[in-house]
């Protein structure tokens, strides 16, 4: 059996210092041991976030494994249209919370790139790009 959990330290005393403290932690309990991803280029994917390092503060965007097709219901399947633009917007409505504004008009692309992709017409897009933008930046926004 396999069990994970992420954590993410921020650490201040070097690596060499953590390597041991990894090494340390590890000897406690044989059946649970911890392993280490550290940044590349000042950038650490870490569950659906790319964290990136950038003159002492700490930005985030989405992030998507090389693997990741795009795939999502079809426009034209035969589902509720109402589905469809729910399935839009949930996917906005992430970016919107896991994207710094600064990586925004990246990620914007990327989204209508999967709309498009998957059959979804460029005003159905645009017109709910802009709802829950406008609902975003209004503070309409419940926490689900």
């Amino acid at each position: 059996m396999r069990y994970l959990d992420d954590y993410f330290p921020l650490w201040s005393h070097g690596r060499e210092k953590l390597e041991e403290f990894l090494k340390l932690v590890n000897q406690i309990n044989g059946k649970i041991q911890f392993a280490m991803e550290v940044e590349k280029g000042e950038r650490l994917p870490f569950l659906d976030v790319e964290v990136i390092g950038s003159n002492g503060k700490l930005k985030q965007k989405l992030f998507r494994k090389k693997s990741y097709a795009g795939i999502i219901l079809n426009f034209r399947s035969h589902h509720n249209y109402r589905l469809k633009i729910g399935i839009m917007r949930s996917r906005i409505i992430r970016s919107l919370r896991l994207t710094d504004l600064e990586f925004w008009d990246e990620e914007l692309g990327k989204l209508t790139g999967i709309f498009l992709g998957n059959g979804y017409p460029i005003e159905v897009i645009q017109r709910n790009v802009r709802a829950v933008n406008s609902r975003w930046q209004n503070g309409n926004m419940k926490e689900q």
